[in-house]
């Protein structure tokens, strides 16, 4: 691998999840230029959002090759941070996201997404914003 480590955000999975033309899509690019990691936060995003056997074993398939980080108690003390600090400010967020920001600001990763918006406003955490792709990708 490269060395350089991330975090992939949900919305990379689902990306790729829906691609007909995996060699495409914005995880398997990163792939190439970074060490991919995820959490178990974001694995629990895919297997919710999977209605039936086959989405679930497609959710598993695509999450195999990669690290899944765990939840910890530092990282769940950092949730609580920084949604008491996103309180004061009007600006909180869905409480998922708020503990993949802390995972990654624990784990010191940069987070990899295509939705910006999720973690805009939390001091310190390092997005790489991937563009969003127009069209399906086919």
């Amino acid at each position: 691998m490269v060395g350089r480590r991330i975090l992939a955000d949900t919305s990379l999975f689902i990306e790729h999840l829906r691609a007909t033309v995996k060699t495409r899509t914005h995880l398997y690019r990163l792939v190439s230029e970074c060490d991919v990691e995820t959490c178990g936060i974001i694995a629990a995003e895919l297997f919710y959002g999977a209605r039936h056997p086959k989405a679930e074993n497609q959710a598993l398939a695509v999450l195999r090759p990669f690290p899944i980080q765990p939840f910890t108690m530092a990282m769940a003390a950092r949730t609580s941070i920084i949604a008491q600090a996103l309180k004061k400010i009007n600006r909180m967020q869905d409480l998922r996201d708020v503990m993949i920001a802390a995972t990654a600001l624990e784990l010191e990763l940069p987070i990899a997404t295509l939705n910006r918006n999720h973690s805009n406003h939390i001091p310190g955490l390092r997005i790489k914003t991937l563009p969003a792709i127009k069209k399906r990708i086919e």
